[in-house]
C-alpha cells in the first residue's frame, strides 16, 4: 500500500502533481463521494489508469477470502468504475493523512494513533491501538494499510 500521495503517483504511473491536483480537489470538496468521482476522472484525463497494486491486491483478497466495507474483490477482475472508485477513496484516505500529520507537526504533537474503521479486517486489526512517532518514515506506519482501508489516525496525547 502506498503510504504517500507519490508513492501513489509512482504506483500510477502518474505525475505527482496530477495526483495531488486530485487530492485537492477532493478535499476542497462537501459532496457525496459518488458526486466526486467523474469530475476526479475528468482531473485524470477521463482515462481509468492502469495500477497493477490493485490487480495484485484483488487475487490477493481472493485468494485469501478476504472482504471489504468500500469494495468486495471480483474474479473476473475489477471494472473500470470500481478500479476508479478504490483509487479515488485511496487518494481521499492519503491525503487526509498527510494533512493530519502536518497538523500534528505544526501543534507540537509527537505521535499519533491508529483508529480503527471497526470493519474487522486481519490486516487492520494487527495495528489496533498503535501509537506512531511522528518521524520522517512515520506515514508508513499509519492508515490506510491497504486499498480501500477506512482507518485513520488521531493525535496522541500522553
Amino acid at each position: 500500500m502506498p503510504a504517500t500521495l507519490e508513492e501513489l503517483a509512482r504506483s500510477l504511473d502518474r505525475p505527482p502533481g496530477l495526483v495531488r491536483r486530485v487530492a485537492a480537489f477532493l478535499q476542497g470538496n462537501d459532496r457525496p463521494f459518488r458526486e466526486l468521482v467523474d469530475p476526479a476522472l475528468e482531473l485524470l484525463g477521463g482515462v481509468v489508469p492502469a495500477w497493477p497494486l490493485l490487480d495484485r491486491w484483488n487475487d490477493w483478497a481472493l485468494a485469501n477470502h478476504a472482504s471489504f466495507f468500500v469494495w468486495q474483490p471480483h474474479r473476473a477482475g475489477l471494472s473500470d468504475r470500481q478500479r476508479l472508485e478504490v483509487l479515488i477513496h485511496t487518494i481521499m484516505m492519503l491525503a487526509g493523512k498527510e494533512r493530519g500529520l502536518a497538523d500534528y507537526r505544526n501543534a507540537s504533537i509527537a505521535a499519533a494513533e491508529v483508529v480503527m474503521a471497526g470493519d474487522d479486517c486481519v490486516i487492520c486489526d494487527t495495528h489496533r491501538h498503535e501509537v506512531v512517532p511522528l518521524s520522517a518514515d512515520a506515514p508508513a506506519g499509519l492508515a490506510p494499510f491497504h486499498l480501500g482501508c477506512r482507518c485513520g489516525i488521531l493525535p496522541h496525547l500522553d
